[in-house]
């Protein structure tokens, strides 16, 4: 039941395809695609660690 409404929310979100007899095929991503999601992740990726840092002590943040 979990992989069906996994795949179903990817058809949703047009990362994968239905095809002719069934089946599910991914999409392609373009170049402009792929830099949108590195970019999304790079912006994600920052804002957890700020989130982080926020809340860590000055003892925890020191590299070793």
């Amino acid at each position: 039941m979990a992989v069906r409404e996994a795949l179903t929310r990817l058809l949703g979100e047009r990362l994968v395809s239905l095809g002719p007899k069934g089946g599910y095929f991914v999409t392609s991503l373009t170049h402009e695609d792929l830099f949108q999601l590195r970019e999304l992740r790079e912006i994600l990726e920052l804002g957890a660690l700020r989130l982080a840092q926020d809340k860590m002590s000055k003892e925890q943040i020191k590299p070793p």
